[in-house]
């Protein structure tokens, strides 16, 4: 298994922050294991969503 990078430790730690700031009974949140491979896909398609929003938004919202 490859050494967590700087990168895994900030998100984990950002996710962790928003997570425990969140009312829980008002969202199902729950944990799993997930392989290598699936880990990377999963937040390859977060990262292209998120990007997206960010374009999208910059159409909508022109900067003055």
């Amino acid at each position: 298994m490859l050494k967590q990078g700087i990168y895994e430790e900030i998100i984990n730690q950002k996710l962790k922050d928003e997570l425990t700031s969140l009312y829980l009974n008002s969202y199902d949140i729950g944990k799993e294991r997930l392989d290598v491979e699936e880990a990377r896909k999963l937040l390859s398609s977060y990262i292209s969503l998120v990007t997206m929003l960010g374009e999208l938004k910059k159409e909508i919202i022109p900067r003055s």
